[in-house]
């Protein structure tokens, strides 16, 4: 079996397309856990974006900034099926001010 050599952690900020339509997002992780969903094969990403939903059926995504030594190379397309996802979740005041900073940067 391949060594998954890119892991995807909370805190890390994403491009994707939203799985319903199509819409390119930019966010921030801001949980990964366990996944409720029994058609999902695969861990639940939750970002900062609200109204979007990112998951295994579209699962392609970029890096645009991480503090990881282990994250995929920035501006790269790759797949939440082809990196490790790290279980974790960020403080719910962190969430609050990452959406802040998010809205003055668009």
């Amino acid at each position: 079996m391949p060594r998954i050599e890119f892991s995807l952690h909370v805190g890390d900020q994403i491009e994707y397309r939203s799985a319903l339509d199509q819409v390119v997002t930019r966010a921030t992780v801001r949980e990964i856990g366990p996944n409720f969903d029994r058609t999902e094969s695969i861990d639940r990403v939750a970002t900062t974006a609200v109204l979007t939903n990112f998951s295994s059926y579209n699962p392609d995504f970029r890096i645009i900034r991480s503090e990881h030594d282990d994250a995929p190379p920035v501006g790269v397309s790759t797949s939440l099926l082809k990196v490790n996802l790290v279980r974790g979740s960020m403080p719910k005041a962190e969430i609050k001010r990452v959406r802040e900073r998010e809205r003055e940067e668009r």
